[in-house]
């Protein structure tokens, strides 16, 4: 290595992975390179020779399976992951820009960057108190959402730790993409400096020139260059005896050689493994002795935050995101859809008389109470994890910042008032018009405590379902079942023997049971009066 090259962060030797089974395929074949502190270094190639999936190995990120062989050597090996990019954002979209950085930095026990810092270096100050927005939630634009999604990747890890961007200029204009790369130069060579990885589909002439080095990737995913941006139009002139033609762009050039052209398969074949041969025998000896012999500064573990710290945070973050009494307009309409039934309910079953002729309806209405309660409850949750809070939760667990324990309690703990307020309400609406003789305070105590199961059921749901429509099926499926054996519709002991314990599991069950044993103390009455079980 030359005196005035940067320091290396990494290198990768003979880096390959591939596909088994009936889709067997080689993803990456042999790759090889070094990464340098203080330098941009962006991996181009058409579409298929495997960009992603380079950037996700170096990077630690990868989803490993057994129809996926990673094999190769990495210097240092990485001991924890980088900062990362993902190509798709996602955030809690109630947050400010400026609430969003901060959580990300609180999640680390120090920081060699300051929010504000972070928010002037993405050009990101106008618009830090304006909501980060998603699905129904209006606001930041694109492109000002991919320099979100790189300030709080930068938050997560110390200053010298690499940064890997998946194609962050997918999707924005020339403006706005440059804007992105040049951000992102400014993390590269700010401080102590760091290594910056990104992969970028067809990047125009400008854009070409914001990188300091460039990886062209052929088909199959072969190494085809790596070295400074203003040496890969001459290394491909020499390696192809051409000449790039002037109405073409260097990069829209080298994706040309780089790619297979279906009409001469074997032509374009035979010239990218050529190419891939050449490369890889001028360089292999270089590379392999800088994996051996290079000095790499070990980079120190980066701490999470304590619990406690962490459990006050994500209690904050989990009650702004689900609007509790913060958001009016969404807690409104929460409390109309539990006002309006109740009412409904209240004014069919209205003023219920005394005694034994009216068990049959107390039941039946006990019943929809508790139906109503347990359904609505679940299919709420289950939205949770699927409208972009479980690909958020997920990316901070794979960084290493969020503790599992921490999220979980407080997010129970941010939407307690709400779960409880909403069946609080029902009950209170409908017991004083249909004349109840269970306890208001009993009834509102088992629905109370039903919404919680529900919501539960519905986040266990959302968590393992791998899409939203899956969710929702799955969690109909749950309930109806649950409303099945909720009590009313069969007597338990015609069962068969098997089955007999799925009705104890139902949660409507549970909650029915209780308010039928407490309108039959009101009553003055005897379960058995009823010819179901207690």
């Amino acid at each position: 290595m030359s005196t005035h090259e940067p320091p290396a962060a990494f290198s990768w030797l003979n880096l390959r992975a591939e596909l088994t089974g009936k889709q067997a395929r080689v993803l990456i074949d042999g790759a090889s390179g070094t990464a340098r502190r203080g330098r941009v270094l962006a991996i181009i190639g058409p579409s298929g020779a495997g960009k992603s999936t380079l950037l996700q190995a170096l990077a630690g990120r990868l989803d490993r399976s057994s129809k996926l062989r990673l094999s190769g050597t990495l210097a240092p090996p990485p001991s924890r992951p980088g900062a990362f990019v993902y190509q798709e954002d996602a955030f809690f979209s109630r947050l400010t820009v400026a609430e969003t950085l901060r959580f990300a930095a609180a999640l680390r026990a120090a920081q060699s960057t300051s929010v504000a810092d972070v928010l002037a270096a993405m050009g990101l100050a106008e618009v830090a108190s304006s909501a980060v927005g998603g699905g129904k939630v209006r606001g930041i634009s694109g492109g000002e959402r991919k320099r979100l999604a790189i300030g709080c990747a930068l938050l997560a890890v110390d200053g010298r730790a690499p940064l890997f961007a998946d194609e962050p200029t997918s999707g924005l204009d020339s403006f706005q993409a440059r804007r992105i790369v040049e951000a992102i130069g400014r993390s590269a060579r700010g401080g102590d400096g760091r290594a910056v990885l990104l992969s970028a589909h067809q990047p125009s002439a400008r854009l070409l020139e914001c990188f300091d080095d460039v990886l062209l990737l052929g088909a199959a995913g072969r190494t085809l260059f790596l070295g400074p941006t203003a040496e890969l139009l001459p290394a491909l002139e020499r390696a192809t005896g051409a000449t790039r033609p002037p109405l073409l762009s260097p990069a829209e050039w080298a994706l040309d050689i780089a790619s297979v052209d279906p009409d001469a398969a074997e032509a374009s074949k035979a010239r990218v493994a050529r190419l891939a041969l050449r490369w890889r025998e001028a360089t292999a000896e270089a590379t392999a002795r800088l994996v051996e012999e290079a000095p790499f500064a070990p980079l120190a573990p980066a701490r999470q935050s304590g619990w406690s710290a962490q459990l006050g945070w994500c209690l904050w973050r989990s009650w702004r995101q689900s609007g509790g009494f913060a958001a009016p307009s969404l807690l409104a309409m929460r409390v109309v859809g539990s006002v309006v039934p109740g009412l409904a309910f209240g004014c069919i079953w209205f003023d219920l008389p005394a005694g034994r002729g009216s068990l049959k309806a107390r039941v039946g209405l006990l019943q929809v109470l508790a139906n109503f309660v347990g359904v609505t409850a679940a299919m709420k949750a289950v939205r949770t994890l699927q409208d972009g809070e479980g690909a958020c939760v997920r990316r901070e667990r794979a960084a290493g910042a969020l503790r599992l324990g921490a999220y979980f309690f407080g997010k129970v703990a941010a939407e307690l008032p709400v779960t409880l307020l909403l069946p609080a309400l029902l009950a209170c609406v409908t017991h004083p018009l249909a004349g109840l003789a269970c306890p208001l305070p009993v009834l509102v105590a088992l629905l109370a405590l039903e919404a919680m199961a529900a919501s539960a059921l519905g986040l266990l749901a959302g968590a393992v379902a791998p899409s939203l429509d899956i969710g929702l099926e799955l969690t109909k499926a749950l309930t109806t079942l649950s409303t099945v054996f909720g009590g009313l519709y069969f007597d338990a002991a015609t069962l068969p023997r098997p089955l007999r314990w799925v009705p104890r599991a139902s949660i409507v069950r549970v909650a029915w049971d209780g308010a039928v044993a407490g309108e039959l103390a009101g009553l003055g009455g005897e379960e058995e009066e009823l010819g179901v079980e207690g």
